[in-house]
């Protein structure tokens, strides 16, 4: 992982670490999961949120007199 690596290892590896320093690794690392993890619970509560809405416009439409869902845009 010093400067004494060759053209070959270099055109080998994706990534070329250039100091001798792993922190900054494990911190993309670390970064990269939380992200994910927020990515993951957002789409989570958008699905359920959806199926929320889908739900009570069905039930209400299906429920009311003249067929009108709840959250009719007029």
């Amino acid at each position: 992982m010093n400067n004494a690596g060759t053209e070959v290892a270099k055109e080998a590896f994706d990534t070329i670490h250039v100091d001798n320093n792993f922190n900054s690794i494990s911190k993309a690392l670390l970064w990269g999961r939380v992200v994910n993890d927020g990515v993951r619970k957002y789409l989570i509560i958008q699905l359920n949120v959806n199926i929320a809405v889908v739900a009570l416009s069905f039930i209400s439409a299906v429920d009311s007199s003249n067929s009108e869902s709840v959250l009719s845009a007029v």
